[in-house]
């Protein structure tokens, strides 16, 4: 059931994606200028978790540094027209499978989808214009995901030649990095807490003092349901305290 929930999730979002992608003439939110993280092709080149590849062309900066014409920005809305019918008629189609025809299913649609992207690429960009896209694709790679990550990928690793003990090394490095940046971040929060708190009069400090009463450490930031923690702004509490994991049943 899981599986199949995360299956419509991504087969949906890939055709939000597909109607949009032309559309929007200055892309998504996010590093990088598309949000969320992934591989090379995003959801046009595989359902992948980021934006790649000709999902990257919704950027009008990538369009400009590629000089997509007219002509080819048509033929672009064309394609996407023909993704999100082909794709969509296919997502219908999975509903009434087993769980075991629904996964190879979707696994003939990634593939399925990659080759119409590579061909669509191929018809539609020069090849100066494709060898471009390409390098850019790893720039957003590297932006969007942890540096590890990107280049612990299929993709760079294998171009790069990264070796077991370096992806290893690298994921420790991000670890590393990623907690001193943590650390980082929460000086900066209660820097700028107690900056906001300055406004007060020194009589209203001492009246939320009282009101809060003795300090205590947040096993997640803010409490529960609060927005703190990793990532997140610290409604209260330890600013940037950890999150945990929530005991069954919360």
């Amino acid at each position: 059931m899981k599986s199949w929930i995360r299956m419509t999730m991504v087969l949906g979002l890939m055709l939000c994606t597909a109607t949009v992608v032309m559309a929007q003439p200055g892309g998504g939110r996010g590093r990088g200028g598309q949000g969320g993280r992934g591989g090379k092709g995003g959801f046009f080149g595989g359902f992948q978790g980021g934006r790649g590849g000709l999902a990257l062309l919704s950027d009008e900066a990538v369009k400009k540094d590629l000089g997509i014409n007219d002509d080819q920005t048509k033929k672009l809305e064309e394609f996407q027209t023909k993704m999100r019918t082909e794709m969509g008629t296919a997502f219908q189609g999975l509903r009434n499978l087993s769980q075991e025809e629904r996964t190879s299913k979707f696994q003939d649609l990634q593939k399925k989808s990659a080759e119409m992207t590579a061909a669509a690429e191929k018809e539609i960009l020069l090849p100066k214009q494709i060898e471009r896209l390409k390098q850019i694709s790893v720039q957003s790679h590297l932006i969007r995901s942890n540096t590890s990550d990107a280049l612990a990928s299929e993709e760079l690793s294998k171009d790069l030649g990264i070796t077991d003990a370096q992806k290893e090394a690298l994921k420790k490095a991000q670890d590393e990095a990623d907690a001193e940046m943590q650390a980082g971040i929460t000086k900066l929060r209660e820097a700028a807490r107690q900056k906001v708190l300055g406004v007060l009069t020194a009589e209203q400090q001492a009246k939320l003092k009282s009101l809060t009463g003795e300090t205590i450490q947040f096993t997640r930031g803010g409490g529960p349901g609060g927005r703190g923690g990793t990532g997140g702004r610290g409604a209260g509490g330890r600013p940037g305290a950890p999150l945990t994991r929530p005991p069954q049943g919360d």
